[in-house]
């Protein structure tokens, strides 16, 4: 399935990363926690805009060179991650250290060397990604 992306905050980068690189570092407990460890083989309608062309990205807080937690997107991600994909899309946002979002140019060094050890490769407004082929559900 061809389609673009969307973030839900306008401080949020959107990427591209290896998905066993990724998931190695991902609290699983946290992806857990919405039972998301049981989802069926299939995309929610929400999870896309209303014309089904734009995936909205499970979004993620870097911080500290960490994975800190699932903001939204537990079930895509945990979809994804059972899916037969060498890489996911995944949107990340980074936080100040009063946990308050801030701009991703402000991203720590730490998190910048996460970004090359998930293999992140930044997704353009215009880019088109490959999703699975699953269907869509209302």
């Amino acid at each position: 399935m061809e389609c673009k992306v969307s973030t839900t905050d306008i401080r949020e980068k959107a990427f591209i990363v290896d998905k066993k690189e990724f998931m190695a570092r991902v609290d699983r407990k946290d992806l857990e926690c919405r039972e998301s460890i049981i989802i069926g083989d299939y995309y929610k309608a929400a999870w896309f805009n209303k014309t089904r062309q734009t995936f909205i990205l499970p979004t993620f807080c870097l911080k500290d060179g960490q994975i800190k937690e699932c903001i939204s997107g537990h079930h895509r991600t945990a979809l994804l991650d059972k899916c037969n994909v060498d890489a996911m899309p995944i949107g990340f946002v980074t936080i100040d250290e009063n946990g308050l979002a801030i701009e991703f140019s402000m991203l720590d060094e730490a998190s910048k060397k996460l970004l090359i050890e998930i293999k992140a490769r930044e997704i353009r407004n215009e880019d088109i990604i490959i999703l699975p082929d699953l269907r869509i559900e209302e």
